[in-house]
């Protein structure tokens, strides 16, 4: 009887301190920003989606970058050494029409370039090899 009693009271200081964690843990509500809202606004988690100025800016920052010029050597560093070595592809004599036919491969075999990028690594592969 006495272990009985003993177990039960270790079970209910156990769930008390679980309890008093959670309480601990939750229930603040200073949200870090030193202001007394009195008690009558609830704080706010953040929020992970973006807003309309943030999207905003998002769209002009591209739009704004639409006009530059890709960067060939980049993007041949980035996108074409995911299967093939640098010194391979350094060790490549084509001329135009071969470096198109070898990249428009590529493509067809999973090289993730679009229209401008692929006309950006032809035309970097054409003037430096």
């Amino acid at each position: 009887m006495l272990k009985q009693r003993r177990g039960f009271a270790l079970l209910l200081g156990l769930a008390l301190v679980v309890v008093m964690s959670l309480a601990a843990c939750g229930g603040d509500d200073d949200n870090g920003d030193d202001v007394d809202n009195g008690g009558t606004s609830p704080t706010t988690a953040p929020t992970l989606l973006p807003t309309l100025e943030a999207t905003e800016e998002m769209m002009s920052t591209e739009e704004a970058g639409a006009g530059t010029t890709l960067d060939g050597a980049t993007l041949v560093s980035e996108r074409c050494t995911v299967c093939h070595t640098r010194e391979r592809i350094d060790n490549a004599d084509k001329d135009e029409a071969g470096w198109t036919a070898t990249v428009d491969r590529m493509i067809s075999n999973g090289a993730e370039l679009n229209e401008e990028e692929r006309e950006a690594v032809i035309a970097y592969l054409v003037e430096t090899h």
